[in-house]
């Protein structure tokens, strides 16, 4: 499994986790954990940004079930 913990959303555009196989893009509200199987092909679009200065923050953690 993976669990994402987005920290920081709202400092530029872009970014968006996407899931091509559901043309599924979830809302990433701000200091939320998504879980979804790690094994799930997945991209982050682009991110966009009137300053030199955004930072994207977030945390990830993978656990491996035997």
């Amino acid at each position: 499994l993976t669990f994402l913990y987005p920290i920081s959303l709202d400092t530029y555009s872009g970014g968006d986790l996407v899931f091509d196989k559901y043309e599924y893009t979830p809302f990433l509200k701000n200091n939320c954990c998504l879980i979804f199987p790690s094994f799930e092909q997945h991209h982050v679009t682009e991110l966009v940004s009137d300053s030199d200065d955004y930072l994207r923050y977030s945390i990830n953690q993978r656990i491996y079930i035997v």
